[in-house]
């Protein structure tokens, strides 16, 4: 697993890649705040795509939208984002990324199992992991 922060001038085509690789499939979203309370809030919902819309210097927020196009869709909002750090699976499928607001509270979206992770070493279609 690699695990790195996102400088913040990356966010909004870090944001863009992700939603494109990860789009269509489930994802696990927790939101969590300074005292370590958690809360789901979606579980294996399909992931539509992951939104950094900036309004001006002080006015920014990344989007979350879940669901099917066909049946609707849900989404949640962190409002002036402080902090974004993905940790990448060597599996090419799962990935964790962390969007933190400045009042403390994280957005954890979960791509894929997390414990479906592949031993270094392994070799896939001719590719060694790391």
């Amino acid at each position: 697993m690699n695990k790195y922060e996102v400088p913040s001038d990356q966010w909004p085509s870090f944001m863009d890649q992700f939603s494109r690789l990860h789009q269509g499939k489930n994802v696990d979203v927790t939101i969590a705040d300074d005292k370590t309370q958690t809360k789901s809030y979606a579980h294996a919902a399909p992931l539509l795509g992951i939104v950094d819309e900036r309004h001006g210097a002080s006015d920014e927020s990344i989007e979350l939208i879940l669901g099917n196009p066909s049946d609707g869709a849900q989404s949640h909002s962190i409002a002036r984002p402080s902090r974004i750090c993905v940790a990448e699976w060597n599996d090419a499928y799962s990935a964790e990324l962390e969007i933190e607001s400045p009042d403390g509270r994280r957005m954890l979206i979960q791509v894929g199992p997390s414990e479906q992770l592949l031993e270094p070493g392994v070799i896939m279609d001719g590719i060694q992991t790391e």
